[in-house]
């Protein structure tokens, strides 16, 4: 097997010879001089089974499904590389990759170090923030996980040139509604007007509207 990039030596014979418990002290001690303290330690938590890598549970994840049901295989290629490349960072960054070691602190540097300080665009941020989520939601169901260290870790939207013409926009006074209300050309744009004046509705929704979903006054 291979930990870290390197390749782990403890073989049966090894094992049967001098003992599994010092056969594996041997290899851990290997494992400080080749990788470092941190990442041998890491191994043997894991060897003992008191951490568990970051990806062990991805398969029964994916193959359990979702609210909408079973994942697409487009989607599942796509969760897999984003979780991967949470993994890398988090051995670039110095902490273990596994499940117990991604706290809150953590998933927040991955954000700002990984995503806002490498200049990623916020929608592919947000998608991968959302996969993570998704696996931490589904091992608080199905592990002993005690918190979704994603919760409140999407980036807002990054502004656009509308959210500077909006800043100009205002109410209209009663003279201006009155104006455009009388000013329309044809009933079909008077009651569109007074539509989208109610509810706020866009125009696509407005004329999607049909006869069943409106009666009594209501839309």
């Amino acid at each position: 097997d291979r930990w870290q990039g390197v390749d782990i030596q403890i073989s049966a014979q090894d094992a049967a010879a001098e003992g599994a418990d010092y056969a594996f002290g041997v290899e851990i001690d290997r494992l400080r001089d080749t990788v470092g303290e941190t990442a041998a330690e890491t191994f043997a938590d894991i060897a003992h089974g008191r951490l568990t890598p970051l990806l062990h549970y991805v398969d029964a994840w994916l193959a359990e499904g979702g609210p909408r049901g079973v994942v697409k295989p487009r989607t599942q290629r796509q969760y897999r590389t984003d979780l991967a490349g949470l993994a890398s960072w988090l051995q670039t960054a110095g902490i273990p990759s596994t499940i117990e070691a991604v706290t809150k602190a953590a998933a927040g540097r991955y954000v700002t170090e990984g995503f806002l300080g490498q200049g990623v665009d916020r929608v592919t941020a947000n998608r991968k923030i959302s996969a993570a989520s998704a696996y931490w939601r589904w091992l608080l169901k199905r592990t002993e996980t005690p918190t979704n260290p994603w919760s409140g870790q999407s980036l807002p939207k990054a502004a656009t040139a509308n959210d500077d013409a909006d800043r100009g926009k205002r109410p209209f006074t009663a003279e201006e509604v009155v104006t455009l209300l009388q000013g329309a050309r044809d009933a079909e744009l008077a009651d569109l007007m007074r539509v989208a004046a109610l509810s706020g509705m866009r125009i696509e929704e407005t004329y999607r509207l049909t006869v069943a979903a409106c009666a009594g006054g209501w839309f």
